[in-house]
């Protein structure tokens, strides 16, 4: 399950669902992604990473937010979302990310499968240090 900022706090959701159900929370904001952390939540959305036609107007956080995240002591799974494909997907892994969340670059992709499979690809080139 994953709640935003504005769906209900995660303290009551997680007395709702009890543990069988792993809760995600979006964040945008250091601040954020600890009390998600603090609340119980079992990973953070983190973003968006890059501009995005899901989110217009909402301003990017850059890949390195997720550095900082982790620097400032963020120990939670983090998945980046936000503007995400295969030329910067690995960026983000770098940064410290344990995945990525894509829409629109497989959705509006003109072979949504040769999309997705650049993205797996670029994840795990990074994931090996590349």
């Amino acid at each position: 399950m994953h709640i935003g900022q504005e769906d209900e706090p995660i303290e009551r959701v997680r007395q709702k669902v009890g543990t069988k159900l792993i809760i995600g929370v979006s964040t945008t904001t250091l601040e954020q992604a600890l009390s998600a952390q603090a609340a119980g939540a079992d990973y953070i959305g983190v973003g968006p990473i890059y501009p995005t036609q899901t989110k217009p107007g909402k301003p990017a956080v850059g890949p390195e937010h997720v550095g900082r995240l982790r620097e400032a002591g963020v120990r939670l799974p983090i998945v980046a979302i936000g503007g995400l494909k295969a030329d910067n997907a690995g960026i983000v892994m770098r940064e410290g990310a344990d995945g990525v969340a894509y829409i629109t670059a497989v959705s509006r992709a003109d072979e949504p499968k040769k999309a997705a499979r650049a993205i797996r690809q670029a994840i795990e080139k990074a994931s090996k240090g590349g």
